[in-house]
């Protein structure tokens, strides 16, 4: 009886392969996430104040959190603190019962609503706040939101609050698909470095969306949400359009500016309207491609006075 010897040669020599493969793919991966680490130490900055969510809002602001802001896109030569409260809002004060006599703006928005390169005493919403002292102006800006985003915190915070009006500041990145935030795979630098790449790549992809008939649709789905919404709670609801060549996205009759829809609150206040801010900070520098502080300022004037019927020393009807 002849017997045969099995050869294990192969196998044992693929296996030995297939360890050393992994052995150095692991390294070279440690070796690029302790690069990146050090090399873009602010490429996690958006991720130390929030959390996720689990609505289509994906994350929200962390309760408590803080970070130092230096610059995303570009360096700053001044680091500012990101400061989130006990409320999950970029501000200082705890918001609570409003007092007689107050009126209350809530303002929501993505990046540029929650005053991503200045201080918060620079953000328009502070600037207000100071020229009129009877109101109070609520940041519900979160960076990175897009329309749906926003329609759907618009929808968990209102009706908490009770303000007398709301203002979404519209950006051109509002009519994107969200964001998507993994929690575990975020804390890998490197992870957020192929993730921001491709975002990059996929630039000529969202542009296309942003003209094309579905993406038109798909934003005025969500701003409905936010209009319904307001109507509802018989809110007025300003949208202020900071780039105005992408109106088309909006529904033909908030196609002008200052459209106006008749007022269901009060004879001062529009129900719904429409304004070109664009004008307002165009002319003014941008710091990590979003506006800094005279922008911030500007914006402010133009809102009291605007709310106001220019009337120099209100920001409220």
């Amino acid at each position: 009886m002849t017997t045969h010897k099995q050869n294990f040669s192969f196998p044992i020599q693929l296996l030995g392969w297939l360890i050393i493969a992994i052995v150095v793919l692991g390294g070279t991966a440690a070796m690029l996430e302790i690069g990146a680490r050090i090399f873009l130490p602010n490429i996690n900055v958006l991720l130390n104040i929030v959390v996720a969510s689990d609505d289509d809002r994906h994350y929200v602001l962390k309760p408590d959190a803080s970070t130092p802001y230096s610059g995303l896109y570009e360096k700053s030569s001044e680091q500012i603190e990101w400061h989130i409260n006990s409320q999950g809002l970029r501000s200082d004060q705890i918001i609570n019962g409003k007092s007689d006599g107050i009126f209350r703006i809530a303002t929501y928005g993505d990046s540029e609503t929650f005053g991503w390169s200045v201080d918060l005493q620079d953000t328009w919403q502070a600037h207000m706040q100071n020229r009129d002292q009877n109101i109070e102006v609520i940041n519900f800006g979160v960076p990175g939101y897009n329309i749906a985003s926003i329609a759907t915190h618009v929808e968990k915070t209102l009706s908490e609050i009770r303000p007398d009006m709301a203002i979404y500041l519209f950006n051109k990145n509002d009519v994107y698909k969200p964001l998507s935030y993994h929690p575990q795979w975020s804390k890998s630098y490197l992870y957020l470095i192929i993730n921001m790449g491709l975002y990059q790549l996929k630039a000529k992809q969202r542009k296309e969306w942003r003209k094309s008939a579905k993406g038109a649709e798909y934003f005025r789905a969500h701003l409905q949400r936010i209009i319904k919404m307001c109507k509802k709670q018989n809110i007025p609801l300003l949208i202020a359009v900071q780039h105005w060549k992408y109106i088309n996205v909006f529904p033909a009759e908030l196609q002008s500016d200052q459209s106006i829809l008749a007022s269901e609150n009060t004879a001062s206040l529009p129900s719904l309207q429409t304004v070109n801010v664009e004008k307002v900070i165009k002319d003014f520098p941008r710091r990590d491609a979003h506006m800094t502080e005279p922008a911030h300022a500007a914006l402010a004037n133009f809102f009291c006075n605007f709310i106001a019927d220019s009337r120099t020393d209100r920001c409220r009807p």
